[in-house]
């Protein structure tokens, strides 16, 4: 079947014209009593008058007995306006529709598609201003369309209100079948809106205001309340890719409206846009997700989200494991670059700067800006409870440790020009791939540092310099045990990692 553009403005014209052109027509013999006609007994048949939005009235219904008490209540009754009636398209086979609004396209793929509307003027489905199908209790028999006809009430039913700019197209191979909706369907959030439900291997959604892709084994969304639902399995997850990320799960929500959105289960999601250094978060329980609403030229860019449950974090910087994470995203040009990122619950990290490392603490935060890329640099950490960092050489434990990142500046290149060994070309690989080394590190005690030879150090606060290896432990009362040498009472020394040193400065025991 060949796509057919459908103008919703000139369709609602020409129903316009059709339902004025019914009323202007001279009265039919034999028509059938209705509200406001006159009594029974009455020698004239006058044409009916039926409001324009009122249903249509079953001819056989037995006249009105005057005389009797309560007939006028019961006529009255009887002549009150049923609620509106959902119903249901299905359309089969290779489907796909695209509708254009403004400067949006969007184009919907799948094996099979649902559309939900309320056949009302004005609605999604301006096909007649009445229910054409009589009152909810008369029967429907399903009603399936071939051709060009189909394809135009496919493309009303899917179409939202009347607008001069909005063109939908619809596509199908197979069937086209419309029926009242089961009962029990939930109902459309606004009596305008359209439910549509894809079904398909994977059912597809391209947004080109967002520059969005969405795959799923079903995807479903609401015009009107902007609501997206995407449904996956944890093997072969729904997907959503944008310029500033991509989002695999078994489950996803989102409302456009209000940019919230949530997973309540497991996946991943990759926030970077399209930059080789990209910040990876997987998670096992749920995520909420945060998005600029609206309509913007920044609608959908990534602005946060939440994590729980077994979070890991992989970065060219560090990997880090947790039980909860947040992150915060701003935007810079025409990227979204990550900001904040604060984990808790058993935080554990490691391969943080060019000499590796590890560190744990109860709560981690690290705030991030743009380099001269717009990618997101690590400049600050700060860790609380529970502190451990360590690397080959050292291991520190405290209360709280501070740090500092400085940016690589070493190359590949440059150390192969250099006639660098293989290993050292090999280090030099490894710094390119990281974007950030340890600078001042400052940790508050109790704190407790282990040396590479076995020696400890027992201070108050530790001074170090992540780049040049070293560190200074404040008193007032500081203790160095190494082998069978124990000094105490010392309010100030330096450690030096290589060669191994420690120095002494001041009074002391």
């Amino acid at each position: 079947l060949e796509p057919v553009r459908i103008s919703r403005s000139a369709v609602e014209a020409q129903s316009k014209k059709r339902a004025k052109d019914a009323a202007e027509a001279p009265a039919q013999p034999g028509a059938a009593a209705v509200a406001g006609a006159p009594a029974a007994g009455a020698t004239t048949t006058a044409a009916p008058t039926v409001a324009p939005t009122a249903p249509a009235v079953a001819a056989a219904q037995p006249p009105a007995a005057s005389g009797k008490k309560g007939a006028g209540k019961a006529a009255q009754k009887s002549a009150a306006p049923a609620g509106p009636r959902l119903f249901l398209l299905s359309l089969y086979d290779d489907v796909e529709v695209v509708s254009y609004e403004g400067d949006r396209t969007t184009t919907v793929r799948g094996d099979r598609l649902d559309a939900y509307f309320i056949m009302k003027g004005g609605s999604g489905m301006s096909l007649a201003a009445q229910d054409p199908f009589g009152p909810p209790s008369a029967p429907f028999p399903e009603v399936a369309l071939p051709g060009n006809r189909a394809a135009q009430l496919a493309a009303l039913a899917i179409a939202a209100a009347p607008d001069d700019d909005a063109l939908v197209t619809v596509a199908f191979t197979g069937r086209l079948v419309m029926a009242p909706a089961p009962e029990g369907t939930p109902t459309l959030g606004q009596p305008e809106g359209v439910r549509m439900v894809v079904n398909g291997r994977p059912a597809r959604i391209e947004d080109s205001k967002s520059q969005a892709v969405l795959q799923a084994k079903r995807i479903s969304l609401e015009s009107k309340v902007d609501r997206v639902e995407l449904v996956g399995a944890v093997d072969d997850p729904a997907s959503i890719e944008t310029p500033s990320f991509t989002l695999a799960a078994a489950h996803f929500t989102l409302d456009r409206s209000t940019g919230r959105g949530g997973s309540d289960g497991p996946g991943t999601i990759a926030m970077g846009g399209s930059g080789l250094k990209l910040i990876v978060v997987s998670w096992a329980k749920q995520m909420t997700l945060a998005l600029q609403p609206g309509t913007g030229d920044a609608e959908g860019s990534f602005r946060g989200a939440e994590f729980t449950g077994d979070v890991d974090v992989r970065s060219p910087d560090i990997e880090l494991h947790a039980g909860q994470l947040s992150v915060e995203a701003l935007p810079v040009g025409k990227k979204d670059v990550v900001r904040r990122i604060v984990a808790s619950g058993a935080v554990q990290a490691k391969s943080l700067g060019s000499a590796g490392g590890h560190f744990g603490a109860d709560r981690v935060e690290i705030a991030l800006t743009p380099n001269d890329k717009d990618e997101a640099q690590p400049r600050t950490l700060l860790a609380t409870g529970n502190v451990m960092a360590g690397d080959g050489g050292q291991t520190l434990w405290a209360s709280t440790l501070r740090a500092t990142f400085v940016e690589v500046k070493a190359s590949w290149n440059a150390a192969v020009r250099a006639g660098a060994d293989a290993k050292a070309a090999r280090d030099a690989s490894d710094t390119d791939r990281k974007k950030s080394d340890l600078g001042e590190i400052v940790a508050e005690g109790p704190v407790e540092l282990r040396m590479a030879d076995g020696g400890r150090v027992f201070a108050n606060r530790l001074e170090g310099d992540g780049l040049g290896r070293n560190a200074r432990l404040v008193g007032p009362d500081v203790l160095v045990v190494r082998g069978n040498l124990v000094l105490d009472q010392l309010a100030n020394i330096q450690v030096q990692e290589q060669p191994a040193r420690i120095n002494a400065l001041g009074p002391g025991r």
